[in-house]
């Protein structure tokens, strides 16, 4: 494990365990949270991404799953094999949304604990 100063830290996110063991993922800018956290006995981590909450694979499960579902509940028949999840409209679709999840930016990433960076305020 490596001991860096927080300010010469290059992630955006650092990994806050409190006293009590709750863990925070915090922007590594809001120093005065940092150090009165650290103050009061918080170990802090650097903080990686683990993974996207929202990806290609989710979307096209979430919404032939979705779109399935509420079809068999507003016909109550299971005629969803006549629907075309292969065409251009849904593929338009998929792509709307596709785009709509890359404007989430950072709120859709996952983040864990780099216990390989221990950070020092």
């Amino acid at each position: 494990m490596r001991e860096v100063l927080l300010k010469d830290y290059e992630g955006e996110y650092v990994t806050l365990y409190d006293s009590v063991g709750d863990m925070f993922i915090v922007e590594k800018d809001d120093y005065e949270f940092i150090k009165e956290a650290s103050d009061n006995g918080a170990v802090i981590y650097g903080a990686k991404v683990k993974g996207l909450i929202l990806d290609d694979c989710f979307l096209n499960e979430a919404l032939v799953d979705f779109i399935s579902d509420y079809y068999c509940a507003e016909t109550g028949e299971d005629g969803v094999d006549n629907l075309d999840f292969e065409s251009e409209s849904f593929k338009k679709a998929i792509g709307s949304l596709g785009n709509w999840i890359e404007s989430l930016g950072d709120y859709n990433k996952l983040y864990e604990t780099d216990e390989d960076i221990k950070i020092i305020v």
